[in-house]
């Protein structure tokens, strides 16, 4: 077995071709005009989103193991995340580090996933991820 840097883990499993339809299902959905992906944000602390059941469901599935990047560098997917060409023309491992990134984001910033889906970011990715599919042989 190849040894890792001490401070990297091994990567996660490539992904499924049903991996990836599970992701791309949602893209109709947060593609829709109109689409409000929160229930609400009124409760008694202040702004907390609760997300729309499809967009929990998104992201469990985009946290799963096979599209987890665990060495991905925050800093420099947030710099990927804003750059339409990087995007366009994403590898799967890429892509799978923008979702790893997509993910974590609302860990440190409340009601990011509203806007990454308002903005058609998110949504940006898994058009790429289509065309990645359509690249690849099924799996």
């Amino acid at each position: 077995m190849a040894s890792h840097p001490q401070n990297q883990r091994p990567p996660s499993p490539t992904p499924t071709q049903q991996d990836m339809d599970e992701l791309l299902a949602f893209l109709q959905i947060f593609s829709q005009q109109g689409y409000d992906p929160l229930v609400s944000t009124a409760n008694n602390v202040g702004y907390y989103p609760q997300y729309n059941p499809d967009v929990s469901k998104f992201f469990t599935a985009a946290g799963g193991h096979r599209w987890t990047d665990y060495n991905y560098v925050p800093s420099a997917m947030k710099n990927a995340y804003d750059d339409d060409n990087f995007i366009a023309t994403a590898n799967l491992e890429q892509a799978k580090s923008l979702i790893t990134y997509c993910v974590r984001a609302e860990r440190f910033c409340d009601g990011a996933w509203k806007s990454m889906i308002a903005s058609g970011r998110l949504q940006g990715i898994l058009e790429r991820l289509r065309a990645i599919c359509g690249e690849s042989p099924a799996t």
